[in-house]
């Protein structure tokens, strides 16, 4: 239910995780939003469970197909997108079983479950969120894997101008992923300096950055990114400095070892 609703309220920002190559992003991130209010509702109420559970398989395995395994593909050392991979996968798994349990139990579509059936059904769904949320935090690592190099972006941008810089870093989201960098965030003035932000993105080596400044600067969306800034002048300046992590400081680290 968490997730539908939140698809709703942050449909614009989840419009552009949509791929750039499908049509109508938003209404396709909002026709994911009702699928997961569907699904909660029916597993709630105890109506359609097996094809609410293979209609939520069949929408994480579109997820995983078109988004999350093409990011993988681009940079197989790269365990987050393992991690976000993973996710959709034992979703697809659970909504797959909770068909098969109810297919077993010779429940039609619109059988009704007892009110006796429904904590053991609800005690499953907790444990299956405890699940997820374990795979979501777990980082698989990668020994021999290429040290990533961030780029660190500092930038003095025009205080009365917030909004439009949030929308400016907002639309890099979805455009530098597809050039080749994985963009680690952008960070707004939050207390003190009201005038300094900060982006951070990281490549694999400085000519996987080289090779990725030559697709930014060929991407249309990058192109129009870069001319809003600019008619707008949102960013008075901005200096650029590459560094490297120190391996054991990071998540999942080993003092002396590889992260």
């Amino acid at each position: 239910m968490q997730f539908g609703v939140q698809h709703f309220l942050r449909l614009s920002f989840i419009a552009t995780l949509v791929p750039a190559w499908m049509p109508a992003r938003a209404f396709l991130a909002a026709v994911v939003g009702a699928g997961f209010l569907a699904t909660a509702l029916s597993f709630d109420s105890g109506r359609c469970m097996r094809l609410a559970g293979v209609l939520l398989a069949t929408m994480f395995l579109i997820l995983v197909a078109t988004v999350q395994a093409p990011r993988v593909a681009h940079d197989l050392y790269d365990g987050h997108q393992w991690a976000n991979l993973l996710v959709p996968v034992c979703l697809s798994g659970a909504g797959l079983s909770f068909a098969a349990v109810f297919h077993n139990q010779r429940s039609s579509p619109m059988t009704v479950l007892p009110a006796e059936d429904l904590p053991p059904r609800r005690s499953f769904l907790g444990r299956l969120a405890a699940g997820v949320l374990a795979v979501a935090r777990w980082r698989p690592t990668f020994p021999g894997g290429p040290m990533p190099v961030t780029c660190l972006i500092r930038y003095e941008i025009d205080p009365f101008q917030r909004e439009a810089f949030a929308e400016y870093a907002s639309n890099w989201s979805r455009i530098i992923p597809r050039c080749g960098g994985v963009l680690l965030g952008y960070f707004l003035p939050y207390e003190g300096t009201n005038n300094i932000a900060w982006a951070l993105i990281s490549f694999d080596s400085l000519a996987a950055y080289e090779a990725y400044r030559g697709k930014l600067k060929a991407d249309p969306d990058g192109r129009a990114n870069f001319a809003m800034a600019q008619e707008k002048r949102i960013i008075l300046r901005e200096e650029r400095t590459f560094v490297e992590p120190v391996k054991s400081t990071l998540r999942g680290g080993v003092p002396g070892g590889s992260c």
